[in-house]
């Protein structure tokens, strides 16, 4: 099988349109053929042929969707300042015209979202070279000279680094564990305090118990010598 490069971005709008296919529109058509089969003599039956040609279809684009996906390798965000899979160019024609394409694979190209081919006679023009040079591209008519004016290589969405990743990962362990230490010291602060507390007290108490002795020994003494008398 032959590998065909795409983005991150690209490869989760196949995965969900395929889900939705299997899930949803495979159930409708097969709806819909049930209910054209019920109304009899297929022969001049144009709902279910209609019906018979969607199902073609979505059965053909389920098959595709799937061998696209097996196929699939995810592309790792480009790395310097060249043009490669992946960037974004911005490029200004000898006519003035400025544009800004990014490129991608033949199977993600899209014209119309400035996405074009690295296949594509401007996309293999531009592979390899830098902010400041200039490209030569064969139009139909004439040859067309495009000078690059920026080079953008940042990660694209969805191809973070394993790096990246494990430190996403471990960030909400960190944070817990950050939070039941300051927990504990809490606690453990609280609990000095109290005995800090209870500390202070108990010289007082003590004093109090001396004092209450030495009066009922005086009165004691007091009684007896009054019974003497």
């Amino acid at each position: 099988m032959v590998e065909i490069e795409v983005s991150q971005d690209f490869l989760d709008e196949m995965k969900t349109e395929l889900d939705e296919l299997i899930s949803v529109k495979r159930l409708e058509v097969a709806e819909r053929l049930k209910e054209a089969i019920a109304l009899g003599d297929l022969s001049e039956n144009s709902e279910y042929e209609d019906a018979k040609n969607q199902q073609a279809f979505v059965e053909g684009r389920i098959k595709e969707l799937e061998d696209k996906i097996r196929a699939a390798k995810v592309i790792t965000a480009p790395l310097g300042r060249s043009v490669s899979l992946g960037s974004v160019v911005t490029i200004r024609s000898t006519e003035g015209h400025e544009v800004t394409y990014t490129i991608v694979s033949s199977a993600e190209a899209d014209p119309f979202e400035y996405k074009i081919s690295n296949e594509s006679p401007v996309g293999k023009a531009l592979l390899g070279k830098k902010k400041g040079q200039t490209v030569s591209v064969q139009a139909p008519a004439k040859v067309i000279e495009y000078e690059i004016l920026k080079v953008d290589n940042k990660q694209a969405k969805g191809t973070a680094t394993k790096a990246e990743k494990a430190a996403t990962k471990t960030e909400p362990a960190k944070k817990a564990v950050t939070k039941t230490t300051a927990k504990k010291a809490a606690v453990k602060k609280s609990t000095a305090k109290a005995a800090t507390k209870a500390t202070a007290k108990k010289p007082a108490t003590k004093a109090a118990t001396k004092t209450t002795t030495k009066t009922s020994a005086r009165v004691s003494k007091t009684k007896a010598k009054s019974a003497g008398k």
